[in-house]
């Protein structure tokens, strides 16, 4: 995969509804009947159904908004993968061969976002098409335990191309005067390393921390990674690839068994103390095939729950429930696919808390007071947001 172009699709989550169960319990009153039914009759108040969750804007015209995160009094830190640049060259798609116009430039960026304000923390390398769509950059950003701001840059430096994209690829933090400093270079991991033992490709576009590790989810090296102090990297996991029914326009006969790549996108940490990983799975982007999966501190990996399609974030909220966010709850084949937003009860069954209005969400945020966010029209330039799903 060539750095200027998302993901294999690789750019993938969790969701459910919340219930509202209301009763009314009449006592008898004096005067009333025997039955317990008031003299004047029985008067039945029925509670109108609860409406369905909903999204609210927070704030619009983002380019291309990816991953999202709870900050102070408040806040979500935002990365977004920009807009592109001027520097423009025609470049052919590796993976379908077509060809296509990249652009890049200094518009990928990291803020903090009040309310409808957002205050820029720092500004990084962008590369996306001639319409600032698809993006490469910035693309999660969280706060250390000494409040400090790290965040990934996907994709990997290449040669040949009239932009420097030497940022691409890292771990970075962002100094006091807004600069960005490297903390570990894991494309060059990937380059050395080659842990799953395929074709060497860099991607690295998740981040998580327990405060004692930091993590990195490698979607195109389909592997976790560890960032240690001293900025040097290992493997955590390697995600082994699925097996997926090939579908018509693929070539084999129909029903024919095929392997895809696990595609690691996502991470978060669980009340449990472990690490859990979304898949948003590669070709054929098989609907129900993606998978979370727990990474315990023994280092043994552990599929927890199935049935998803192209996981792009994942998320737990302040009672330990699970949520999951699908980039394409009908697979990114299909290009009218909505989102959708998954939450998984502790007993494992699954239940879809919102769809509609979900156009490619990027990522997801669930704050101390339950409130959830998402990045929405994350693959866009200038159309992007956050939004609340209220109910």
């Amino acid at each position: 995969m060539h750095v200027f172009r998302p993901r294999r699709t690789r750019a993938l989550l969790v969701a459910s509804a919340l219930a509202i169960v209301a009763g009314i319990v009449a006592v008898p009153a004096a005067g009333a009947s025997p039955s317990g039914e008031f003299p004047f009759g029985r008067h039945h108040h029925q509670p109108p159904p609860p409406e369905p969750p909903s999204l609210q804007l927070v704030i619009g015209g983002l380019n291309n908004p990816r991953g999202l995160t709870p900050g102070p009094f408040g806040s979500l830190l935002l990365a977004e993968a920009g807009s592109g640049g001027t520097s423009c060259f025609p470049f052919t798609d590796p993976d379908s061969g077509e060809p296509t116009t990249e652009c890049g430039g200094q518009t990928g960026q990291v803020s903090l976002v009040f309310g409808n304000h957002q205050r820029v923390l720092t500004t990084n390398l962008s590369a996306a098409g001639q319409d600032g769509s698809e993006a490469v950059g910035p693309t999660d950003a969280i706060f250390t335990d000494e409040g400090k701001v790290i965040y990934t840059e996907n994709g990997a430096p290449v040669t040949g191309v009239p932009v420097d994209s030497s940022a691409l690829g890292k771990l970075d933090r962002i100094d006091r005067q807004g600069d960005s400093k490297v903390i570990a270079d894991l494309a060059a991991y990937e380059a050395s390393a080659n842990p799953d033992g395929k074709q060497i490709d860099s991607d690295p576009y998740a981040v998580a921390s327990d405060g004692r590790h930091t993590y990195v989810a490698d979607a195109a090296g389909n592997d976790v990674l560890e960032v240690h102090r001293d900025g040097s990297v290992s493997t955590v996991a390697v995600l082994p690839p699925i097996v997926v029914t090939a579908p018509p326009a693929a070539g084999p006969p129909p029903g024919t068994q095929i392997p895809a790549e696990a595609v690691p996108d996502s991470l978060t940490i669980g009340p449990d103390g472990a690490l859990y990983v979304g898949e948003l799975t590669g070709f054929p982007f098989a609907p129900g095939a993606a998978q979370v999966v727990r990474i315990g501190r023994n280092g043994v990996a552990k599929v927890v729950a199935g049935g998803f399609t192209n996981i792009i974030d994942l998320q737990f909220d302040p009672s330990g429930h699970l949520y999951v966010l699908e980039i394409a709850q009908n697979g990114l084949l299909d290009p009218t696919s909505p989102g959708a937003l998954i939450r998984v009860e502790r007993d494992g069954t699954q239940a879809t808390v919102i769809s509609d209005g979900l156009v490619a969400p990027g990522g997801l945020a669930i704050d101390g007071r339950g409130r959830i966010f998402v990045t929405n029209h994350s693959t866009e330039a200038g159309t992007g947001e956050i939004d609340q799903v209220v109910s």
